[in-house]
């Protein structure tokens, strides 16, 4: 399992999402990064795109990149 954790253009958390998969992670992550207008990536917006975490024995750990 993975969540996305979407953050408003200020930096601020909005909500998070839940998938199944690292593809539905990246495709929630995109599609909320153009929705609140940052500029396709790769681009000088990459810090403000949301993260991506992913669910391991030992907790929430983020995915490297993302």
């Amino acid at each position: 399992m993975y969540k996305v954790r979407c953050y408003k253009r200020n930096g601020d958390l909005d909500h998070e999402e839940f998938v199944e998969t690292l593809d539905e992670a990246k495709a929630e992550r995109t599609k909320w990064g153009l929705s609140i207008g940052l500029r396709p990536e790769p681009s000088a917006d990459f810090a403000y795109y949301p993260t991506i975490w992913c669910n391991s024995t030992s907790g929430w750990q983020r995915v490297e990149g993302y």
